[in-house]
């Protein structure tokens, strides 16, 4: 974590186990504070995505969908899929919750890499 004028940077990463749905969360924010999930990524890694259309979902910690994104069926191994929304912008967090970014489990030997950078606001 970084501070940088008012604003932390928390950055999360974690890895399913084959097969697995993953969540990966961020800390909650401090009480006034206000956060914003401004990067995230996901590589399908190990194995080729089954017939499954797994998502991956930038979620509050009350399970509220913020973002959604899939790998579509079939998907090679390495794919990866992220989107970079920049440090002035990104995706709101509900107040006072954490955020998650929530993969579905890909299919057989399917381990997902994931990460997200999250700013938080004084």
């Amino acid at each position: 974590m970084s501070q940088l004028r008012g604003r932390k940077t928390h950055v999360i990463i974690g890895a399913s186990a084959a097969d697995t749905a993953k969540t990966i969360s961020s800390p909650a924010p401090a009480v006034g504070n206000s956060m914003r999930v401004v990067a995230y990524f996901a590589v399908a890694t190990a194995a080729a995505v089954g017939a499954v259309d797994p998502q991956v979902a930038i979620e509050d910690s009350a399970n509220l969908e913020l973002w959604v994104d899939n790998f579509g069926a079939l998907a090679v191994r390495g794919t990866r899929i992220g989107m970079v929304f920049g440090f002035d912008a990104g995706i709101p967090v509900t107040s006072g919750l954490a955020a998650e970014l929530v993969a579905e489990a890909g299919g057989t030997g399917v381990i997902f890499q994931m990460g997200m950078i999250v700013e938080e606001y004084t």
